[in-house]
């Protein structure tokens, strides 16, 4: 029976972002130790690498094209962060090419649940120390709804630890405003800005670190905080690698009880991604 892994990430056209991207890939592969192929969810940044000459598959062009291969086992694993509209039309595409497999499943998001969320914290505390007087800022890129309860296990699981860190969203909540307000709260002068995305690509260097007065870097600035920015992606740190990894062991079938396999209905159904009106209530939820 043939059998292939597709590795589907939100993608980027930034150079270095692509090499983070890849990184994963190849943890990814060599755990699965299958045939596999590559899919970038983002219709604008396929759009973008076709005009420079490098075609990458949508989610569902890329299943038909595994169709059309004669694989008939599937596995789906998304490098997505959270469970957004991005994650959910990934599902949605495995959903509609399951007649044409004799199985098929997508895996979890990275952050999938608040134990996923305490295992990045704790990742992440690591990678980026804080001292006396400093806090980490973490940005998701953020859309409204969903990927507001991703930041609020991730905030949860931060202050479960110490310290001032503080996670935001470049859209939706908690944004800048609150951010500010927290870090200010906590006694933090000095800001390491941090991409809690996959790769540091055009969202990173630009609306976080961009020289522009509307970059969060600016932002932070004119506020009176001194500010340091991490152009790295996630996908660069291999504790981070090891945690996808598990997440494809569990699509396999290979995790122990407690990261159960399901199908993308169930992986929807189970992940409880609060839905956060405004900023106020993001931080009523934290406290």
């Amino acid at each position: 029976m043939k059998d292939r892994l597709l590795i589907v990430s939100f993608g980027t056209a930034d150079a270095g972002g692509l090499g983070e991207i890849a990184a994963v890939e190849q943890a990814l592969a060599a755990r699965a130790n299958l045939p596999w192929a590559r899919a970038f969810s983002s219709e604008a940044v396929r759009r973008i690498l076709h005009r420079r000459g490098v075609d990458v598959p949508s989610p569902a062009e890329a299943l038909r094209e595994a169709a059309a291969g004669g694989a008939q086992r599937v596995w789906v694993q998304p490098t997505h962060i959270a469970a957004g509209a991005d994650y959910a039309a990934v599902c949605g595409a495995v959903q509609d090419a399951a007649p044409h497999f004799a199985h098929i499943a997508a895996g979890r998001p990275l952050l999938a649940d608040e134990c996923s969320a305490g295992e990045l914290a704790r990742i992440l505390c690591e990678a980026y120390p804080s001292q006396p007087g400093e806090a980490a800022l973490f940005l998701l890129h953020g859309t409204a709804g969903r990927t507001a309860g991703a930041a609020l296990w991730m905030q949860r699981a931060l202050q479960a630890r110490g310290g001032g860190d503080v996670v935001a969203c470049l859209r939706g909540q908690p944004g800048f405003d609150a951010a500010a307000h927290r870090l200010l709260a906590c006694g933090a002068r000095r800001v390491r800005l941090v991409p809690l995305m996959l790769c540091a690509g055009s969202h990173a260097r630009g609306d976080m670190a961009g020289p522009g007065p509307d970059s969060w870097a600016s932002r932070l600035a004119r506020a009176g905080f001194s500010v340091q920015c991490t152009l790295r992606g996630l996908g660069a740190l291999a504790p981070v690698q090891a945690l996808y990894a598990r997440r494809l062991d569990a699509l396999l079938g290979r995790a122990p009880a407690g990261e159960p396999e399901g199908s993308p209905a169930q992986i929807l159904s189970k992940i409880h991604a609060a839905r956060i009106a405004d900023d106020a209530e993001f931080w009523h939820n934290i406290e």
